[in-house]
């Protein structure tokens, strides 16, 4: 069981706990108003809105806490509003418990039950998705499209699939940097640059990072701290602001710190 399993099992069985406490408070409620509308409200007007009241915490809250709120509910209503009136002594709590208690495992049940249903579902719609992107990337293999084409509508299917900005493919070389083969981001048009001579690109790659960096500390960030942010600016920043994280991503810094911070410098002829 995986840490993830533990945490979401463990925070289900505070919400059981919670249901109690719903449960037990909705009775008290209940039975105050039951109690203080007998002689002033009629019964066909109570207990309608008794239910929209249960209605409305399923609504927001869900099954789990509906049941035991409507069961609860009932409940209290036929004790303390309609004749013959009941007496809270240990027998009326015993069965409220027994009542309590049936409807918070019936909504458990059907809640872990739901939700399961619905982890299958959002996982089904994943993997239908994931497999539609391998027979598009196929179908480019199949029609033997170029080996750039094809790396970067894998880098463009990735990006879709984790609902990212960008997404690149790198490769390791035996001496340790990182080439990057293909990258596709959301603004387009950069992630072309590093696949036929990464290391000539390095510093192009690191004048676009100064760039945009500058452009966000010195105009978006300014208007977004004064809450003045224009439109065309706002617009702008959707496109410039995802490309200094992407190139940070494909850019090599292992073989940066090497050639260009430990390596002695060429001497001036």
């Amino acid at each position: 069981m995986t840490w993830w399993s533990q945490w979401r099992r463990g925070r289900f069985w505070v919400e059981i706990v919670l249901a109690v406490a719903v449960g037990v408070a909705a009775f008290v409620v209940a039975a105050l108003v039951s109690t203080a509308a007998r002689s002033h409200v009629p019964a066909v007007l109570l207990g309608p809105l008794l239910l929209l009241a249960v209605l409305a915490v399923a609504r927001f809250a869900g099954i789990l806490y509906a049941l035991p709120v409507g069961v609860v509910t009932i409940l209290a209503f036929d004790w303390y509003f309609l004749p013959p009136l009941r007496n809270l002594d240990g027998a009326t709590v015993l069965v409220l418990g027994l009542f309590l208690g049936m409807s918070v495992i019936v909504g458990a049940v059907a809640t872990h039950t739901g939700r399961r249903a619905a982890r299958s579902e959002q996982a089904r719609g994943v993997l239908v998705d994931e497999q539609a992107a391998l027979r598009r990337v196929a179908t480019l293999v199949a029609a033997g499209a170029p080996a750039a084409e094809v790396f970067e509508a894998v880098s463009a299917e990735v990006a879709a699939l984790l609902a990212a900005d960008g997404a690149a493919l790198m490769r390791y070389e035996p001496d340790g940097t990182v080439t990057a083969v293909s990258g596709w981001t959301s603004e387009g048009g950069f992630s072309n640059l590093g696949i036929r001579y990464p290391l000539r690109m390095l510093p192009l790659l690191l004048f676009e990072i100064t760039w945009k960096l500058i452009w966000a500390l010195a105009v978006w960030l300014p208007a977004l701290l004064n809450h003045s942010l224009a439109r065309d600016v706002a617009d702008n920043a959707i496109g410039i602001l995802p490309g200094p994280v992407v190139v940070a991503i494909l850019l090599p810094w292992g073989y940066l710190w090497k050639q260009y911070v430990v390596a002695p410098g060429d001497r001036w002829h």
